[in-house]
């Protein structure tokens, strides 16, 4: 064979092994790229530029100058990645990986709210979105519109924009969904390996499910340049790897999605590990068992997420079961604050102002909250649990109601409140979803309320 022949085999040999390579592992992402020709009104922002206070001004509409209503606001193109990554780095494995010995704790698990915090948006996790009557949101102004639609197994958010005698769009595919769907859906789109939030979420109350715009998005314009940002990810997700230095830049072959168990257990390679070298061992090893943590710590491990920070002290997703979450957040102390759900409130904080925590040396948060089981608006259920301390001689409402209140202690107790910290915009103004308040009291207005209607019923 001539020898200048070789070299040509060499490189025709690489190319076809790059090529199987790129078809085995395809990228999940797609590049935003810049409209060909850009109407009046459309901006690119790079996650920087958004923080800085002209920027948020701008965003928010906050500038007496700014004409909100038709304007859009698109990701910049990011900088080519520089690497992939090994998944198995941070030690995570997965919740299949937990089913190979604790099967019949990951089927009740995979039900709860947690498991679906966050999901890829495919399969099953879009089933909702199929039945939805209605494809399309349209703003104030009729200006900007948005249409959802099938995409090959996915959704996509189609951004129609209206500019004099020309329509302009732009396509987002519906990669990550955020939320279990009690209260709504957001989704989550790569723009290569950066992440951000699409304008469009979906919200469910007593009327049903509806498109709407994204908790704090204005009416009447379209922002796909939200960052997706590391504490965002640390409560809705297991693990990201995070690209050091940056806001908003993961490894797209590096997650594990839903609050898992490796959330409240730690990392499980290591215990995967030596078990399958070691599978007479009795005991658990490299694995932590919440249950056994003290009270304090236990708690912890909650408040991760059911307690807005104000500021990461730690890189996230560097917290470990067991560790002192104030080395790694810093976290809102008035109690007073603010009302509602975990995005307004620090839920740890209200729960400790009440007279059953105070007075209680072992209740912590799954006092009442089995994590393994889906319980949400199982009212008697939890009742049940506060039987356990109390008589229900001792309410107030005992006299008139008798022993139905056994059946519902949530509703006058824990009362649903609007959490102020989640509102969504909308042409007839703003809507804040309902979510439990965890200051254990009576509340005399609503505790009266409760009961006409016991009584009415």
């Amino acid at each position: 064979m001539p020898q200048k022949t070789i070299p040509a085999i060499v490189l025709l040999l690489l190319a076809a092994v790059a090529a199987w390579w790129f078809l085995q592992n395809p990228l999940k992402t797609s590049t935003v790229q810049p409209l060909a020709e850009k109407p009046e009104g459309v901006f690119y922002l790079n996650p920087t530029e958004r923080r800085t206070p002209q920027a948020q001004a701008f965003i928010h509409g906050q500038s007496p100058t700014q004409r909100q209503v038709g304007w859009v606001k698109l990701p910049k193109v990011p900088p080519p990645r520089d690497a992939n990554s090994d998944p198995t780095s941070a030690g995570y494995l997965g919740t299949d990986a937990c089913a190979e010995c604790h099967q019949d704790y990951v089927n009740d698990f995979q039900k709860t709210a947690h498991f679906h915090t966050s999901q890829e948006a495919q399969g099953d996790a879009v089933r909702t979105l199929l039945e939805m009557n209605r494809d399309t949101l349209v703003t104030a102004g009729g200006k900007i519109s948005f249409q959802m639609t099938p995409d090959n197994g996915k959704f996509s958010q189609h951004l129609v924009v209206k500019a004099k005698e020309n329509t302009f769009s732009q396509h987002f595919t519906m990669d990550l969904i955020t939320g279990s769907g009690k209260l709504g859906q957001s989704y989550l789109y790569w723009n290569d390996d950066h992440l951000y939030q699409a304008h469009v979420s979906l919200f469910h109350d007593e009327n049903g499910n509806r498109w709407m715009n994204s908790p704090g998005f204005p009416d009447g314009g379209a922002d796909y340049s939200r960052p997706i940002e590391q504490r965002c990810l640390d409560c809705h997700a297991t693990f990201f790897q995070w690209v050091n230095g940056t806001v908003n830049q993961y490894r797209p072959d590096n997650y594990v999605l839903g609050v898992s168990c490796e959330k409240c257990h730690g990392p499980g390679k290591q215990h995967v590990d030596f078990h399958h070298a070691h599978p007479e061992a009795d005991e658990s090893h490299h694995i932590t068992n919440p249950g056994n943590l003290p009270t304090e710590r236990l708690d912890d491990l909650c408040s991760l997420c059911h307690a807005p920070a104000k500021r990461l002290k730690k890189p996230p997703f560097s917290y470990r079961p067991g560790d002192n979450i104030d080395d790694f957040l810093e976290f809102e102390q008035d109690p007073r604050a603010l009302q509602g759900g975990v995005h307004s409130t620090n839920q740890r904080l209200r729960l400790s102002q009440s007279a059953c925590f105070q007075q209680s040396e072992a209740m912590t948060c799954i006092t009442c909250h089995n994590p393994h089981q889906h319980e949400r608006g199982n009212s008697a259920l939890f009742s049940q649990r506060c039987m356990q301390c109390h008589e229900s001689q001792a309410c107030g409402k005992f006299t008139t109601l008798g022993k139905q209140i056994e059946q519902n202690c949530i509703d006058c107790h824990l009362p649903r409140r609007e959490d102020e910290g989640t509102q969504m915009n909308v042409a007839q103004g703003a809507i804040f979803p309902l979510l439990r308040d965890h200051l254990i009291q009576v509340y005399p207005e609503i505790s009266s309320q409760v009961e006409a209607q016991l009584l009415t019923n």
